[in-house]
């Protein structure tokens, strides 16, 4: 899908702000002077952690989010509990990219507001949930947790709706569903028009999958003219979404010039999308791939240069994928053990229960 860590990351960012020294000296300086077990600490402890997950401290930021979690169950809080994953989610991806460690997490954190019965947090967890799915590869899963975001999303806010159905679409784009996808798209459209402010990112979000299944049922006009209205939708938002919608929608304008025979203004469109694609190796793989065809009729050093550069960024992603494959053993396990340790505390309190019974008798 798109670079769960760039989202992330630019929300965090809003949330505190870029004087990070300052900010974690005032915190501290305000955890002082709280009571050594209250909510209010909790929470402060969080925005620590924020600071800390900002300024790419993993060991600091992981401190404050396991003394708010220790605090949080001694509270019997359900929701700050979650929370407490929630933020252990964060540092696994933001920090050490590490998805399979922070779908644990959402796991856990999920399990925890179902026994919370907060129900508005369920839409955005389950796209959460959804999205690092994507991010290891199993779209299946991704599906089917983007499409609980969805129901679930009724009561949330239009612009909130518009983008689970943008995601839905989107995943189901990823599956070559295309008929599948366009009424989510169309949705999140609709829901985007429906605002008067702040909904230029999903609007451009729906615009470019609509364009996308346009130009796959073979009606590359139609096609171009989404991406473009897209991109100009999209150069007066400033969210997470802006990079990733520019390399997107360039992409498919290249694509667009390319069917055409268009090599020139391919090239430049490939070119300009290379240039927002620092985040996402899979996309940026793609265009490189493009590029170096491109090339060959065009100017043999810049084709021996992209294919180079190419060559060097599959080495990179076969590593990454070794250590996915590491963090995925280490994922599983942690599953197995948690499932043993559960199979165990049902044993032990059936085995309690019987004693109780016997003894009653």
């Amino acid at each position: 899908m798109y670079n769960i860590r760039c989202i992330l990351l630019f929300l965090l960012v809003g949330l505190t702000g870029l004087a990070q020294d300052r900010k974690i000296d005032s915190l501290k300086n305000a955890l002082q002077l709280r009571k050594p077990k209250d909510s209010v600490k909790v929470e402060q402890l969080f925005a620590l952690a924020t600071a800390y997950i900002i300024s790419n401290d993993a060991n600091l930021a992981n401190k404050q989010i396991n003394e708010a979690q220790r605090i949080a169950r001694h509270l019997n809080n359900y929701v700050l509990m979650a929370k407490a994953f929630e933020f252990k989610a964060h540092v696994s991806t933001i920090i050490e990219s590490n998805y399979y460690q922070a779908l644990y997490y959402k796991l856990e954190e999920l399990k925890l507001i179902e026994k919370s019965k907060d129900s508005t947090k369920m839409p955005e967890l389950m796209n959460a949930i959804a999205s690092l799915y994507d991010e290891i590869g199993d779209l299946d899963a991704a599906v089917k947790y983007a499409r609980k975001s969805v129901a679930l999303s009724k009561f949330s806010t239009a612009q909130q709706q518009a983008l689970h159905y943008n995601i839905l679409g989107y995943l189901y784009l990823q599956q070559k569903k295309f008929d599948t996808a366009l009424p989510h798209y169309q949705n999140g459209l609709h829901l985007a028009r429906s605002l008067k402010e702040d909904s230029e990112s999903q609007y451009a979000f729906a615009l470019y999958g609509i364009g996308r299944i346009h130009f796959k049922n073979g009606h590359a006009a139609i096609a171009e003219a989404s991406y473009r209205e897209s991109l100009k939708l999209n150069s007066k938002a400033e969210t997470g979404w802006t990079e990733i919608l520019l390399m997107l929608n360039y992409a498919a304008l290249a694509e667009v010039f390319e069917s055409r025979r268009q090599t020139d203004s391919a090239i430049h469109y490939y070119e300009k999308s290379l240039a927002f694609s620092a985040s996402q190796n899979q996309k940026r793989t793609e265009t490189l791939r493009e590029l170096a065809d491109l090339y060959q009729s065009r100017d043999v050093v810049k084709a021996n240069t992209t294919l180079r550069m190419l060559v060097r960024l599959n080495d990179s992603i076969y590593n990454r994928q070794k250590l996915n494959s590491i963090q995925n053993l280490t994922f599983n396990e942690k599953l197995r053990q948690q499932q043993i340790a559960e199979k165990n505390k049902r044993e032990a309190e059936e085995r309690r229960h019987h004693c109780n019974m016997r003894a009653s008798l």
